[in-house]
């Protein structure tokens, strides 16, 4: 593959997810895949889109919606990797799933992944 350089300002024509380097760098978050890790950015991409429309719940929580097909898609894996990933978050805690009934999709809540620093930091 030949890829071309960048030239002026085309570096910043793109979209981009954040992958808060404490995910990588932090003890806490070494049980949890790259795999994850990246899904979990793209939710909170996501979360911030969610939260720019007003998509929260009676306890002003920002949820999304992500569904495992996405998932598949976006991450280019299987349905079952998916669900395993989704369910790694899950498990971990960063993220809470509520269902909405029976053709809805369901809600995602991303967790805030700093909030364990506070709360330690509160303890002192």
């Amino acid at each position: 593959m030949g890829f071309d350089y960048f030239y002026g300002r085309d570096a910043e024509s793109f979209k981009f997810i954040r992958l808060p380097i404490v995910l990588i760098e932090d003890e806490r978050y070494k049980g949890l895949s790259i795999e994850a890790k990246v899904l979990y950015s793209m939710y909170l991409s996501r979360a911030s889109l969610s939260y720019k429309n007003n998509w929260v719940d009676e306890h002003s929580r920002v949820y999304i919606y992500f569904t495992v097909e996405e998932t598949s898609e976006q991450l280019a894996c299987g349905i079952k990797k998916s669900i395993k990933l989704i369910k790694d978050l899950e498990n971990f805690g960063l993220i809470t799933k509520r269902r909405e009934g029976q053709g809805k999709p369901t809600k995602i809540y991303v967790k805030d992944f700093m909030s364990i620093f506070r709360k330690k930091n509160q303890d002192l």
